[in-house]
């Protein structure tokens, strides 16, 4: 247990789990938003990446319709065809839903992915 400068317990203690490493929880139970001591990062931190992963996906699929976009207008105009607008875009009302959700859910499992690459220890 530690104790503050004043000699009383403090809120935070340290617990040890199964594994080699020791994790600083509050008395709640909850992590803390301190790193464990052998490097590992908090939840917030991988919240925070998750969360810029899918916003990347998110930019990417606006970036994919618009040359999904520019190719199919280019293809109508060799083509001599009428192209229908929907609204401001030329493309389906579905389609550009399932290219932003491809977009969130790319994002999301690149997300994953890389975490584990970069910031999960590797079992030697």
């Amino acid at each position: 247990m530690f104790f503050n400068t004043l000699g009383k317990p403090s809120s935070v203690f340290r617990l040890r789990t199964g594994r080699p490493s020791s994790v600083f929880r509050l008395r709640t139970g909850r992590p803390s938003a301190v790193k464990t001591s052998n490097g590992q990062a908090n939840r917030i931190k991988h919240a925070v990446y998750l969360f810029a992963s899918i916003i990347l996906g998110v930019l990417l699929s606006f970036i994919a319709h618009g040359l999904i976009e520019i190719g199919y207008l280019r293809w109508a105009e060799s083509q001599g065809r009428i192209v229908p607008f929907y609204g401001s875009c030329t493309l389906l009302p579905a389609f550009r839903i399932a290219l932003l959700a491809l977009g969130v859910v790319g994002g999301f499992l690149l997300g994953r992915f890389w975490w584990r690459k970069v910031y999960d220890e590797k079992s030697d």
